[in-house]
């Protein structure tokens, strides 16, 4: 499961997600995003496993695509754009 922007969650939204996150479904993950951790309600905050992640460079990010996956550099320039 991915939650995008999970400290836009209302409370009755962290209150049914916090019985999967007690009991979670084997096999099964529940990854949240937020540029905002600060605003994450504490209920869910205290039950995750934080990891904190930077952006990657454009430039870095294309020569990899390049690099790695042997694409030409406008397909690699429009994949890097797209994830940022």
């Amino acid at each position: 499961v991915f939650i995008e922007n999970i400290e836009r969650a209302t409370i009755a939204a962290a209150n049914a997600l916090l019985k999967h996150l007690e009991e979670p479904l084997p096999n099964r993950y529940i990854v949240a995003t937020t540029s905002s951790p600060d605003d994450v309600l504490q209920t869910l905050h205290s039950r995750a496993l934080t990891i904190a992640m930077s952006p990657v460079d454009e430039y870095e990010l294309t020569t990899e695509l390049i690099k790695t996956y042997d694409l030409s550099q406008p397909q690699a320039q429009t994949i890097a754009r797209m994830s940022s």
